[in-house]
């Protein structure tokens, strides 16, 4: 098995042309697969068309849309998606200055209200102008029960690594199953067997009597379980029943600005689950510093 640390990075979109949103999308729905290996200059074009064949198109919300247009003609915008009830003021941000409205959306809902006001294509603007309201795309690497805790933020889009699809006794996840070290425990890094947890942390706590001892024992167990199941010709979505909540999973989440300074009041604060604090007070000095 592999013990790791959870962790993040900020990675937003950098071109706001069709090709980047696409390329952006393609980046973050991925994950799903955990085929990134597969991306390529041109990849995003049948990547992006097969997410719409089999209707996978709620990760197009990853790709930040910007509109510019007069305050008139975004009136009669609203009008027209309020009368077809496709207004939606979770995804749509707008600021305005003098005459002109600058609107931020998702790639997703831009498709959508293309159906209903087929010229908001004269509108498109590829530039990143410091007055479109600012979408963040953060990708997590976490355990499973924070990444559900993550999910519980409605506000936000997300994509999320499938257990159904990802076997972990597959070459590319080296054949062994990840697992998030809590926070709270002194356990190193690394790739292990059954018989290395003297290895694994320091002398201090090398008791078979620790809490750190018992958590090992149990990802161990686990795995093995897991493994066998797959051993017995169970898929790897009928085999993800046995894992445990600290499995690894990685998560892209994205959304406006606004969305995840309501977040940090939420999750920035001492009283949350301590691996949601130790990764929400990390993320939220990042933001400080470059967001």
């Amino acid at each position: 098995m592999k013990l790791i640390k959870q962790s993040f990075e900020i990675i937003n979109q950098t071109d706001f042309s069709l090709m980047g949103i696409k390329k952006h999308i393609e980046r973050c729905a991925r994950i799903s697969y955990k085929s990134e290996d597969k991306i390529t200059d041109k990849s995003y074009l049948k990547f992006i068309d097969m997410l719409s064949s089999k209707g996978h198109t709620t990760t197009f919300e990853f790709g930040t849309v910007h509109l510019k247009m007069s305050y008139p003609t975004f009136s009669a915008l609203k009008d027209v998606l309020i009368e077809n009830n496709l207004y939606n003021f979770m995804w749509i941000r707008f600021v305005r200055v003098g005459i002109n409205m600058y609107i931020t959306t998702n790639y997703a809902y831009y498709l959508r209200m293309l159906k209903v006001c087929p010229r908001l294509v004269d509108y498109f603007v590829e530039n990143n102008d410091d007055n479109f309201p600012k979408r963040i795309t953060v990708r997590f690497i976490t355990s499973r029960v924070i990444a559900q805790e993550l999910t519980r933020h409605r506000a936000f889009s997300f994509v999320m690594e499938s257990q159904r699809y990802c076997a972990y006794n597959k070459e590319k996840f080296d054949g062994q199953v990840t697992y998030i070290i809590p926070c709270w425990m002194n356990i190193k890094e690394g790739n292990f067997t059954y018989n290395d947890y003297q290895n694994i942390y320091p002398e201090e706590i090398k008791c078979k009597t620790t809490i750190s001892e018992k958590f090992l024992i149990s990802a161990y167990e686990n795995e093995d379980t897991y493994f066998s199941l797959l051993k017995e010709h169970q898929t790897p979505q009928q085999a993800r029943v046995v894992l445990s909540n600290n499995v690894k999973t990685e998560l892209y989440m994205c959304g406006f600005d606004k969305d995840w300074e309501h977040f940090f009041e939420l999750r920035d604060v001492s009283t949350v689950d301590p691996q949601m604090y130790d990764l929400a007070h990390k993320l939220k000095q990042s933001f400080d510093e470059i967001c």
